[in-house]
């Protein structure tokens, strides 16, 4: 539990000073997952590499539009 709490204290430093947050390849893909569920248009890629998206939207087909905003 203590790296944990000590990776959240990293990110909270790096948010109060304004500075990047350094994340490892797993919370990457975590991040990069919830681009292609919320995505109402585009994905963006800074390689080119589609395959996450590609492979969600293959196991469900729900994630080829984003959620819609509602009025009630």
């Amino acid at each position: 539990m203590g790296a944990s709490i000590e990776a959240l204290r990293a990110d909270l430093d790096a948010i109060r000073n304004q500075k990047p947050l350094i994340s490892n390849a797993k919370s990457m893909e975590y991040y990069n997952s919830l681009q292609v569920i919320y995505a109402e248009r585009r994905v963006i890629s800074a390689t080119g590499d589609f395959a996450l998206a590609s492979n969600m939207i293959a196991g469900n087909n729900n994630l080829r539009s984003g959620p819609r905003l509602e009025l009630l």
